[in-house]
């Protein structure tokens, strides 16, 4: 699948801002641009992501839980031990950053390395 590719008009009305400011922060190093031709400036869809949240999208107790196949208490519990680090959004709301996650998951153990039989 190709890359989305959008024009710095696009991506300032998706910032709510100026082309100027598009153009500013492109020119600051802040937001990745590609220069088509002399004239054309095209931002990757994903760039722009990355520029709105660099932190990576966030994702829910609930999501976390089934990615992982685990109950919510038990992601509740790896929160508290500061085992998976959480963000408070709200009064009690708790989030997981994606890279947090992904962090999480790489530092675990391969069972075949502890002795685990694995199914």
């Amino acid at each position: 699948m190709l890359p989305v590719l959008l024009t710095v008009r696009e991506v300032a009305q998706r910032l709510g801002m100026a082309e100027s400011a598009v153009y500013a922060q492109i020119y600051r190093g802040n937001l990745p641009a590609i220069k088509i031709t002399p004239r054309s400036i095209r931002i990757l869809e994903s760039e722009l992501e990355l520029y709105q949240n660099p932190a990576g999208p966030e994702m829910t107790v609930a999501e976390v839980a089934g990615h992982l196949s685990l109950s919510h208490s038990e992601i509740y519990k790896l929160i508290r031990e500061r085992r998976l680090p959480a963000l408070v959004r709200g009064k009690s709301r708790k989030r997981i950053l994606k890279r947090d996650l992904l962090d999480y998951i790489n530092s675990r153990p391969n069972a075949a390395d502890r002795g685990e039989k694995t199914t």
